[in-house]
């Protein structure tokens, strides 16, 4: 069960995030290859994640914290919106 007394600048530093360049939020590499990588990303209250161009598929995974809303627009213009979070009868995902 997560720790309901875990803060965002516990998780921080407890994770060893660091600011996002041009991007926004915080952020560490887990895991890196030759095909791609994995990084922790945490956005705080006021924080702000640009909108920025995908050079490679992401994959996210929701952990805890308040629903983080996605918005991703296609090659072809198509938009759709996702809102990561644990309140699955509500449509969120913890994709």
């Amino acid at each position: 069960m997560p720790d309901p007394h875990l803060t965002g600048d516990d998780v921080i530093e407890i994770l060893g995030l660091e600011p996002l360049p041009d991007e926004g939020g915080m952020f560490r590499r887990a895991w890196g290859s030759d095909y791609g990588s994995a990084i922790y990303f945490l956005l705080r209250p006021n924080d702000f994640s640009a909108f920025h161009r995908l050079t490679g598929p992401e994959l996210w995974h929701y952990y805890g914290g308040d629903p983080a809303r996605l918005i991703l627009i296609s090659e072809a213009g198509e938009l759709a919106r996702l809102t990561l979070g644990m309140d699955l009868r509500a449509g969120e995902r913890p994709l």
